[in-house]
């Protein structure tokens, strides 16, 4: 019988595997949904930093960046529904002020 080579036995193996936390799914929903719906997406980021913060989850960066997307897109929205409803008013201002 031959025997394997000194050097090439069994030996201790690589070190363990690291269990890794999960990342949560509101935080990761958050941020999908801050480019797609961002009303949801501010009611997810919410939650998910809640539950990163309840369950010590991975994910608040995500939470974080779909909070802060989401604040961004509905402050542009509402910048320009101001801006639409201003213009729509100065030219209904400027029609009727040339009726006279």
């Amino acid at each position: 019988m031959s025997q394997p080579p000194t050097g090439y036995g069994y030996g201790y193996g690589g070190p363990p595997p690291m269990s890794q936390r999960p990342t949560d799914t509101m935080a990761v929903l958050g941020l999908v949904f801050a480019f797609v719906f961002p009303l949801l997406g501010l009611v997810f980021s919410i939650i998910g930093l809640q539950n990163v913060r309840r369950d010590g989850t991975n994910g608040r960066g995500l939470a974080l960046a779909g909070l802060w997307v989401s604040i961004a897109y509905l402050a542009l929205v509402v910048l320009f529904v101001v801006a639409y409803i201003g213009l729509f008013a100065a030219m209904v201002g400027l029609s009727s002020a040339g009726s006279w």
